[in-house]
Order: C-alpha cells, then sequence, then structure tokens
C-alpha cells in the first residue's frame, strides 16, 4: 500500500472556493416550503412589543429573513448559540438556508441570536410550531384523522433540590449581598461559612444509614445554623428604606429578593418538615425557578422529576402535535379537551376519527370530551383493560398505535432537548420545550423529502403508520 506525502509541507493560503448547492438538497427544499412571511407576521409582535423604541432590529440592522432562518436552523439542529454562529460563518449550505448570500453578508453573533429568540414569547414559539404542522399537512406528510396523546416531564435546568444544599446555596447568596453592601447600620451582619459548610458536611457524612432520630438531629443542627447566619440578614434587608433598594442595581435587587421574599418562607418550610416530618405544600425547590413541580412517574432509576409536563399527540405520519402548557402538572385526567380542541382548530371539525390514550387519562371530563366531539373510535382504556366503544380486537389494535408514541418522545427528549433544558429561567425554559417538538417535526419533514426525493416513499402509506 502507497503513501501519499504531497501537501504535509504546504501552507494553507487565501482562495476562493466554489461550492455549488443544488435545490434538490433537503436542507434547501426545507426552506422553500416553509412559509417565512406567515412566520414573520407571527414573530413580529413580539419584536416590536420587546424593544423600547419599537423596532424589531438588533442594534445594526439585520434581516428578519436571517434571523428566521437561524432559528429555525437552531430549532432543527439543537445547536447552542455559538455552535450556531460559526457554522453561519462557514457553511454554505447553512448560509443558502438563511438567505445570507441574497440579503447580505452579515453574519448574526451568538448574542444577536439569542436576544432574538428570547424575545419570543412561549405561546408564540408554540404557534411557529403550528405552522410547521400545517405545512407539512399541505405538503400530504401529514395525516389528521387520528391522534395518540401521552404526556412527558421537561426537567428544569437545576440540581436536586436537596435541602441540605439549598439551605447552604441561601446562606451564599446572603454572604454575597453583604460582601457588596455595607448596611448603614452599627453592626454589619457577619456570616460565617467556613462553619456553615462544616455543618452541611457533618450531615451529608453522619446521616449515612444513621437512625432517623440521629439524622433528624444533624439535619435540625444545620438548619439551625443556617438561620443564625441568614435570619438576621433578612431583618436588616426588610428595613431598608425603599428608596435605597430601588436604587440598587439589578443583581442587588435580585438576591434581596431571592433572600427575602424566598428565603424567609423557604426556611420556615424546612422547619415545619423537620417538626412534622413532612412537607410543606408550594415548598421551594430553586431559587432561580419557580414553575417547578416534583414529578413522580414511577419510572425506573428516575422516580422523581423536577420540571413540568408537556401533553403530545402523535399524529399520522409520525408528526407530534404540542398542546399549550397552561400549568405546570399539566394533568392528564383533563388533558383531552385541550388536546383536541387544539387539533380542531388547527386542522378542522369533523377531522380527527379516532384518539387513543392510556388508562392514566380514563377520566369522566376525558370521556365526556371524546363524546361532545362525536369521535367515532373512543380509544380511551379503562383500568378494568376493556372500552365502552372498541371491541377487543380493536383495543388491542388502538393501543399497540399508542404505544408508538414511546419512541417518538425518547427521539424529542435525546435529539432535541426535551430531557433537560439548557434555558436558565421558566419563560424560556417553557420555550424550549415548544421548540423541541418543532425542531423533532422539521426532521421529520425532512426526512418524508429525502424519501419524496429518491422515489421510494408512497404518502398513504407512511401517513398511516
Amino acid at each position: 500500500m502507497s503513501i501519499c506525502k504531497t501537501g504535509l509541507n504546504e501552507k494553507i493560503k487565501a482562495e476562493k472556493i466554489l461550492i455549488s448547492i443544488l435545490e434538490s438538497e433537503p436542507l434547501v427544499r426545507l426552506a422553500n416550503l416553509i412559509p417565512w412571511e406567515e412566520a414573520a407576521q407571527i414573530i413580529e409582535a413580539d419584536l416590536i412589543s420587546s424593544s423600547p423604541t419599537g423596532s424589531i432590529h438588533l442594534g445594526p440592522k439585520l434581516s428578519l429573513r436571517v434571523h428566521l432562518g437561524a432559528y429555525f436552523l437552531q430549532t432543527l439542529l439543537n445547536l447552542t448559540d455559538r455552535a450556531l454562529a460559526y457554522q453561519l460563518r462557514f457553511n454554505a449550505l447553512y448560509q443558502a438556508f438563511c438567505q445570507l448570500t441574497v440579503v447580505g453578508r452579515r453574519f448574526p453573533g451568538a448574542k444577536s441570536i439569542e436576544e432574538f429568540r428570547s424575545r419570543i414569547c412561549p405561546e408564540t414559539h408554540r404557534q411557529i410550531g403550528l405552522l410547521v404542522l400545517k405545512q407539512a399537512r399541505l405538503s400530504g406528510f401529514l395525516n389528521p384523522t387520528w391522534m395518540d396523546i401521552d404526556s412527558t416531564v421537561q426537567e428544569a435546568n437545576m440540581s436536586y433540590p436537596a435541602d441540605a444544599n439549598l439551605m447552604v446555596k441561601l446562606a451564599a447568596k446572603a454572604y454575597k449581598l453583604i460582601g457588596t453592601f455595607k448596611f448603614d447600620c452599627d453592626q454589619q451582619p457577619i456570616i460565617e461559612m467556613a462553619e456553615i459548610k462544616a455543618a452541611q458536611k457533618l450531615y451529608l457524612i453522619e446521616s449515612r444509614g444513621a437512625e432517623k432520630e440521629v439524622k433528624k438531629e444533624i439535619f435540625s443542627h444545620l438548619h439551625a445554623t443556617v438561620c443564625k447566619y441568614v435570619v438576621p440578614v433578612i431583618h436588616k434587608i426588610l428595613q431598608l428604606p425603599a428608596q435605597v433598594v430601588e436604587a440598587g442595581s439589578r443583581k442587588f435587587n435580585q438576591l434581596c429578593e431571592q433572600i427575602c421574599e424566598k428565603g424567609g418562607p423557604y426556611l420556615a418550610d424546612v422547619e415545619h418538615f423537620i417538626h412534622t416530618g413532612k412537607m410543606a405544600p408550594g415548598k421551594l425547590l430553586s431559587f432561580n425557578l419557580e414553575q417547578v413541580l416534583c414529578i413522580r412517574k414511577g419510572k425506573v432509576g428516575k422516580p422523581y422529576e423536577f420540571g413540568r409536563v408537556f401533553q403530545l399527540g402523535r399524529l399520522g405520519g409520525n408528526f407530534i402535535l404540542v398542546g399549550r402548557a397552561e400549568t405546570v402538572v399539566n394533568p392528564d385526567q383533563s388533558a383531552v379537551p385541550h388536546m383536541v380542541a387544539e387539533h380542531e382548530t388547527l386542522f378542522g371539525k369533523d377531522v380527527l376519527e379516532s384518539c387513543g390514550v392510556d388508562k392514566g387519562y380514563e377520566s369522566p371530563q376525558n370521556n365526556q370530551c371524546l363524546k361532545d366531539y362525536k369521535i367515532p373510535k373512543n380509544a380511551i382504556q379503562k383500568r378494568n383493560g376493556t372500552s365502552e366503544t372498541l371491541t377487543p380486537e380493536e383495543l388491542i389494535a388502538y393501543t399497540n398505535r399508542r404505544a408508538g408514541i414511546e419512541p417518538l418522545i425518547g427521539h424529542l427528549k435525546h435529539g432535541f432537548g426535551l430531557d433537560k433544558s439548557r434555558m436558565k429561567s421558566d419563560r424560556t425554559t417553557l420555550a424550549s420545550g415548544y421548540r423541541s417538538v418543532t425542531g423533532y417535526n422539521l426532521k421529520n419533514i425532512i426526512r418524508f423529502l429525502e424519501k419524496q426525493e429518491s422515489g421510494v416513499i408512497d404518502l398513504h402509506a407512511a401517513q398511516a403508520v
């Protein structure tokens, strides 16, 4: 076997390279399929309302078409802002998708991409996803005559909310505050972080395998140590004049809010747990996030998940319809009316012929909904494994069909970011859940476009899957 050593000692020089992009390229065909004007109309109101000057541009004038293209690319590929900005500089196909070759050569940076995305409210993100579903149906890829519903949890971007860690975090916030702000009083509050962390270390080590009473005593000592230093800081903050707080920086106001409005009630809830052994309703799970619940779905290896629930509907062609997450818990027992109404709004009346769910959705409200909408095939399973409107053979068939949504949820979680959000606020976390579903549907459209180009796809057979 011979080896070619040409070019090993050659220096790279600036040169022009001609790259041809074919119209048959799936990403190009997707760009020609997306209704850009409709997407711009959906987003434009948010951009104007979030700007103090009423302008949709970010600093120097950047094309709305370029930012929309970057938005869809990031949603499709699940890229970080920096990774997307890098790709837009050097990937000719991505530049063509964003029309950078037509509207200008100014590449949006990572900060510009993040600011554009953050100015869009969560519901608008969801409406963009619904626009993608409409386009999939117009292209003949989606069959809306049936829908199977299931729920999943998107975990929040937070560490496990153990009280031993949260109390130390609260003390660290108070320590940071008194380090940057001098109280106008005779005695400046002092926080001994070394003593607090020593109490935390004692609890983490000594509580392993210890008796319940011993564990409770060590935990009470940690709580008392944190309260000894944090409570005086809370009193000092509450005594500050309103004009002093208002004149403070944004970071100062945020720390004051977390320490007083959240830290005080949190320490009281921990004390309630110490005395009663039960968690207080509405107990704090994170100082940065509020829309987070402890959700128990009984999964093997993951009994507790901390985040919010999304209701998902699988449609013909393996597309996903995401319902509006109006509450964090979004319970299954009341999800069917909302999902069926979303389907009717999107695809029209009397289109849905069958709807399948698992036993967890059995409730009078869900049963009555399918009767009111006059859906011929009511595939809600009873707890005893029977159905009011289906024969045993039909029930088995619809049960097997509904199980097909489980691998799609797996793709959403592991390929499009629905497992754990990268966002750091409640608003952007909710939006990222909607965008995960949109990214999956865009990828599914590309799959149909690739098969359509190769001529190996039967759309009717694909929609029936």
